[in-house]
């Protein structure tokens, strides 16, 4: 299967005008949407349309073009009805399949799967770990999520905020996938922990601009908040790892 009509053009303004902590910061944001005939994106990179497309984290992509991560996109891409009962119904797999046909077709997308061993962050329980506790139902966060702020956000089970993570009900591979982002490495769970948990976290981002509100916060770095805030240790170490290398790419041709 493949999409009967897509319609990719670069993102006319990328960066829009955010506040955080009261503050207004300039953000690039990535929006998608999935509907039972298609897909769209806003704003969104070739780096990110290829994690889409198979199912991977981004720094499980290797190579690429200068611009892999800088230029955006709005892409729709939709399957059209070939009679009067109207288009299938698409799965997330096959969803996933058909975009690679677009990344092929229009970017000239090449790639090719490699294992290697590569850098990660082991994740273990320090001495006096863990420091949080498992989730119970209506306990530490019987009105939702409440954040430093002390204002609770019902219905959602984590919400993260630049430097500020809290999080109700979640598991350790929950949280993985938050560390990987702000560490930039795969992590391996050696914690053993396999319930659900309530957990709260703050550090100071890398790379603050000096105009931020964060550039003065006097919070840890992120690996000294998970030791001595969640009683967790992340330590380096290599890992065999499956990568997707790019071969080449090229920017999309117009519609």
């Amino acid at each position: 299967m493949t999409f009967d009509a897509v319609s990719i053009h670069p993102t006319s303004n990328p960066v829009t005008v955010d506040t955080v902590h009261d503050q207004k910061i300039e953000v690039v944001r990535t929006t998608t949407r999935t509907t039972a005939d298609g897909y769209e994106a806003q704003n969104a990179t070739l780096k990110f349309l290829i994690a889409t497309a198979y199912n991977l984290k981004d720094n499980a992509i290797s190579g690429g073009p200068d611009w892999l991560n800088s230029d955006h996109y709005d892409l729709i891409a939709k399957i059209t009805a070939s009679d009067e009962s109207g288009p299938p119904a698409l799965t997330a797999q096959q969803r996933r399949e058909m975009l690679r046909a677009v990344l092929a077709d229009r970017f000239h997308l090449m790639v090719h799967a490699e294992t290697k061993d590569g850098p990660v962050f082991d994740l273990a329980l320090t001495k006096n770990g863990p420091k949080f506790h498992q989730a119970t139902p209506n306990d530490t966060f019987a009105k939702g999520v409440t954040a430093l702020d002390g204002r609770a956000h019902p219905g959602s089970p984590m919400m993260v905020r630049p430097g500020n993570v809290v999080g109700q009900g979640i598991t350790l591979a929950s949280l993985n996938d938050l560390l990987t982002q702000i560490v930039h490495r795969p992590i391996i769970d050696k914690t053993g922990l396999t319930g659900r948990y309530d957990i709260s976290l703050e550090w100071k981002p890398d790379n603050i601009p000096d105009t931020s509100p964060l550039a003065d916060s006097s919070a840890p770095s992120i690996f000294t908040a998970v030791q001595e805030q969640l009683g967790l240790k992340l330590s380096p170490s290599t890992a065999p790892l499956d990568v997707l290398v790019i071969d080449s790419a090229q920017k999309p041709t117009p519609n």
